[in-house]
C-alpha cells in the first residue's frame, strides 16, 4: 500500500519543499495551508508524480481541522507521516512592544494548531501502526539575549516536548 504524508503549512518554504521531497519518493500527499492559490499550484506540480489532496485550512480552528480530517477521501486516510510545519512569527520585537493579539495568534497557531492537527490525525496514525511518524518542524531555538527572544521563546518548550508526549501514546498503544 502506498504511504501517505499529511503536511501543514505546505504553501511555501520548508512545507512545500517537504511535500516535493515525499512526492518524488512516491508518497501520496495531503497538503494543507491557508493560501488556496499556492496549494492549487503545488497540487498541479505534484499531481504528475503522485496522488495529491489539498486542504485550505486554518489549523487554529479545531472544528475545521476535525471536519477536514473526517472528510479525507478514502485513498488518503492511511496516514503514515504527519509533518506539523505550519507556524508563524509576528513578534520581531521585545515582548512588551508586541501586541498581545499577535502573541495569542502565534501561540494559537504554533502550539494549539499543532495539537489540533495531531489530535485529529492520531486515530489514523494509530491505525497505521508501527512506522507511523509525527515530525514537528520548528525554527531553531532562540539563543542569546535579543529583544525578539522574549516574545519568541514561549512557544518553544511546548512544541518541542510534544513529540515526547506522542511517542509515549504510541508506545502505550503498541504502535511504535
Amino acid at each position: 500500500m502506498k504511504k501517505t504524508l499529511f503536511i501543514t503549512g505546505a504553501t511555501s518554504g520548508f512545507g512545500a519543499a517537504t511535500a516535493r521531497l515525499f512526492a518524488r519518493d512516491g508518497w501520496s500527499v495531503v497538503i494543507s495551508g491557508r493560501r488556496d492559490k499556492r496549494l492549487q499550484a503545488l497540487r498541479d506540480e505534484l499531481s504528475f508524480l503522485v496522488p495529491v489532496h489539498t486542504m485550505t485550512l486554518d489549523i487554529q480552528d479545531s472544528d475545521a481541522v476535525r471536519k477536514a480530517v473526517d472528510a479525507l477521501p478514502q485513498n488518503f486516510r492511511n496516514i503514515h507521516t504527519l509533518v506539523n510545519n505550519a507556524g508563524l512569527a509576528l513578534a520581531p520585537d521585545a515582548m512588551q512592544r508586541v501586541a498581545l493579539s499577535d502573541l495569542h495568534t502565534m501561540i494559537n497557531t504554533n502550539i494549539t494548531g499543532l495539537v489540533n492537527v495531531t489530535h485529529a490525525l492520531l486515530p489514523h496514525l494509530i491505525r497505521t501502526g508501527a512506522g507511523a511518524t509525527i515530525i514537528n518542524m520548528a525554527p531553531p531555538p532562540v539563543n542569546g539575549p535579543t529583544p525578539a527572544a522574549t516574545s519568541m521563546a514561549p512557544p518553544r518548550p511546548s512544541s518541542n516536548s510534544f513529540p515526547t508526549i506522542c511517542a509515549v501514546i504510541f508506545r502505550v498503544l503498541g504502535c511504535g
